[in-house]
């Protein structure tokens, strides 16, 4: 079944089918009386589509901003000549440190939020391993309790382990082959 348009304005359901060696078609319905809505509806049914009865169902909205704000900064930029400033030339890298710089307007936070912000981690294994790299960067591992879930990490101090290292801050060992009685004599001469 397919829908025939005649212009200006009727529809028709049709169907076409064969007689011998002949392709004949046949008219099932006028849908001219149907609105024009109620006929797109039917020509995305007809290609395989999904029906919906409100829009809105289709559509999943996470969030709206109103781009106003957007547009504000980025003419400001414009019209200052920052863009200019920053490269002559349009390219990739022009327009990211101009939408790192607008983000930074409109909603400020850190350097790397802006840029964390842009393609953020996701999943327990991409932020066990970004978390681990940094833990094992400064060693740090002892001092704090982690939780990571598949899209965000939390961290708590380990105040057991920060108390018990604070205890031990600023003893040293240290191993000489100098007699004990010289480092004993010289210990001696230094606190005078």
């Amino acid at each position: 079944m397919f829908l025939t348009e005649i212009l200006p304005h009727p529809y028709y359901a049709s169907e076409s089918y064969r007689e011998g060696k002949k392709v004949r078609k046949r008219t099932l319905a006028n849908l001219s009386k149907l609105p024009d809505e109620a006929v797109d509806g039917l020509k995305i049914l007809l290609k395989g589509g999904k029906a919906i009865e409100d829009i809105e169902e289709a559509f999943n909205i996470v969030r709206s901003r109103p781009h106003g704000h957007v547009a504000a900064v980025l003419g400001t930029i414009k019209k200052i000549g920052l863009d200019s400033i920053i490269s002559g030339e349009n390219t990739r890298q022009r327009r990211l440190v101009l939408s790192m710089i607008a983000a930074r307007i409109i909603a400020p936070k850190s350097k790397l939020a802006t840029s964390r912000q842009r393609c953020p981690l996701r999943g327990e294994a991409e932020i066990g391993l970004k978390v681990g790299e940094v833990i094992n960067k400064y060693g740090v591992a002892k001092h704090f309790k982690i939780q990571i879930s598949p899209d965000r990490f939390s961290y708590q101090r380990n105040r057991e382990s920060i108390n018990e290292e604070a205890i031990l801050d600023g003893l040293y060992v240290v191993r000489s082959s100098v007699p004990e009685e010289t480092l004993t004599a010289l210990i001696n001469c230094q606190s005078l």
